[in-house]
């Protein structure tokens, strides 16, 4: 009996060194600047749940505009910005609620993205996009 679950597990180990590698290779000859581009999952609208389908796409913050590139592009100046709340999604993983004029945009922050289902979140870099979207939005505010 013990044999069969020691067969099992290891004809697991090719699959998670292929990601291993995967996430490492992917991690390493991709390069950030301070301002983006960061890899995004987001979504334009009132509500999100946890069966809403999410847009990927590549957000850049510069002084003047949060610039989100994917298949809806956005560009939100930011004096059009009126808040960036970070929340929990059910107790998931950290996503931002951007409010501006037009309406509200959900972004989280991603390390990879499987099949278009399977996210994973990058909770660190979630949190530092929106702590630098509300100090934007305090500073433009005082211009």
């Amino acid at each position: 009996m013990s044999g069969n679950w020691l067969s099992v597990l290891l004809s697991w180990v090719p699959f998670i060194l292929l990601v291993g590698a995967w996430i490492v290779i992917t991690r390493f000859f991709r390069r950030r600047t301070a301002d983006g581009p960061y890899h995004v999952l987001y979504h334009i609208g009132e509500t999100v749940g946890l069966r809403t389908k999410a847009l990927e796409g590549h957000a850049e913050l510069t002084e003047d505009v949060l610039k989100i590139s994917g298949p809806t592009p956005i560009d939100l100046p930011i004096r059009a910005l009126r808040s960036a709340e970070l929340f929990r999604l059910h107790g998931l993983g950290r996503c931002i609620r951007i409010s501006h004029g037009n309406g509200t945009v959900y972004l989280s922050v991603i390390r990879l993205l499987l099949f278009g289902y399977f996210a994973i979140i990058n909770f660190f870099q979630t949190g530092e996009l929106a702590r630098r979207l509300r100090d934007a939005i305090v500073s433009g505010a005082r211009t």
